[in-house]
């Protein structure tokens, strides 16, 4: 009887189970399925809610204005300083734009982070912080046989904004006319001495001195350098516009029309772009395999190491959404970390760490750059060495995080770094 009992429920326990809507059943998932019985398995998760996405992408743009803001006004600072120093050559005079150059390029060296495809800067980058440049088409160099713009009065009679603009980025880019690092070059001039030497550029004063009779083009060199800090006012103030919420039909109102997930998406590529590929292969990979230690950013002021270092804390400062302005303030708010750990707080734990660790051991690099550098070409132990190593792995895992989460960036990436 009991046997009869069973044979006759089995059938209808099959026949109800077969009549189960299955789908996803968790209401916390993308394609929740009310109307679904049974799981199938086929659960999505969105990388955070639109909402969080949404709050980031406000806050990254408030992080971009701010940045090119500072990076503006120090700009300012130090061309103010440099009127003064060319009308008044003197040895106080030059070493005050010395260092109003080093603390004007420490808010660009954390806004280098901001670059992704489609921004602003990408069109600006070149005349703004391109470095691999010859100098000798600036200005002289020693045992060099290259005429430079400065020295060729009768091609070049009349040095104006145009002309610097015009030439910028020929002869397959290696003419660099533009620029905080053209700016470095003639405040400092040639570094002529082995990196063993432990010293910068020895420009002095007196190349600016037009009563001194045994320099030549001093009147020349004073106004290229006003016409170059001209131009690098003008562009960052022209980036700090573009980010402003207060400014109608710029890039920043282009970015807020954007859908909460591209902004979240671009942030990341740009973090991940800059911090693996620009700084980790390109600056630091391609000075521990070059032969010249030399080939480094802020080659004539022997800066690099701090140039470094703040671009480390502007990857910081996205990815925790906290960014310390010039006047001591703070503009912070919702931040990568959040979005990921909305989802993932391990995967968000774990980046947090990483980057914390690229920011301690670009903190640890000891300056010159190019003698340190120089210590770990062929051994590959050192403190370059490890802070590229730390910039792979970020980089790495913040790539796997945001597949993982479906933001798809590796379309952004570099086939070959």
């Amino acid at each position: 009887m009991k046997k009869l009992l069973v044979l006759a429920v089995l059938p209808c326990t099959l026949m109800l189970s077969s009549c189960f809507d299955k789908g996803c059943i968790d209401p916390a998932a993308s394609n929740y399925d009310p109307t679904a019985d049974k799981d199938d398995g086929s659960c999505n998760y969105p990388f955070a809610d639109d909402l969080t996405k949404a709050d980031f992408g406000d806050d990254y743009g408030s992080i971009a204005h701010a940045m090119y803001e500072d990076a503006y006004l120090q700009a300012e600072a130090m061309r103010e300083s440099i009127y003064q120093f060319v009308e008044n050559p003197t040895i106080p005079g030059l070493a005050a734009c010395q260092d109003a150059w080093v603390l004007a390029h420490i808010p660009y060296s954390q806004a280098e982070v901001l670059r992704f495809p489609e921004s602003p800067v990408e069109t600006m980058e070149q005349r703004i912080n391109a470095w691999g440049f010859n100098p000798g088409y600036i200005d002289y160099l020693q045992d060099t046989s290259v005429n430079s713009i400065i020295s060729q009065t009768e091609k070049y009679p009349t040095l104006d904004a145009q002309l610097l603009f015009d030439l910028n980025g020929t002869v397959e880019g290696k003419r660099i006319t533009l620029g905080y690092h053209v700016i470095e070059f003639l405040l400092w001039g040639e570094d002529r001495q082995a990196p063993g030497q432990l010293t910068a550029g020895a420009r002095t004063f007196k190349d600016y001195n037009t009563n001194d009779t045994t320099v030549t083009f001093a009147s020349r060199r004073g106004e290229y350098l006003k016409l170059v800090a001209d131009q690098l006012v003008s562009d960052l103030s022209s980036l700090a516009t573009s980010w402003s919420d207060a400014t109608n039909n710029n890039f920043r109102q282009s970015f807020e029309g954007w859908s909460p997930r591209k902004r979240t998406r671009v942030a990341i590529t740009g973090l991940v772009l800059f911090g693996q590929y620009e700084l980790g292969v390109d600056r630091l990979e391609g000075t521990l395999t070059s032969d010249d230690p030399e080939r480094e950013e802020s080659t004539f002021s022997d800066n690099t190491q701090r140039d470094i270092y703040f671009n480390a804390l502007g990857m910081q400062a996205v990815f925790n959404g906290r960014y310390g302005r010039t006047d001591s303030t703070y503009v912070e708010g919702t931040n990568l970390y959040d979005v990921v750990a909305e989802r993932d707080s391990m995967a968000a734990n774990e980046l947090k760490l990483l980057l914390d660790n690229v920011v301690e051991r670009a903190s640890l690099i000891p300056a010159p750059y190019d003698y340190n550098v120089s210590l770990e070409q062929g051994s590959g132990i050192g403190p370059v060495t490890d802070l590229y190593v730390a910039l792979q792995k970020f980089g790495n895992r913040m790539t796997e995080v945001a597949q993982e989460l479906n933001m798809g960036i590796e379309k952004d990436l570099p086939i070959d770094p």
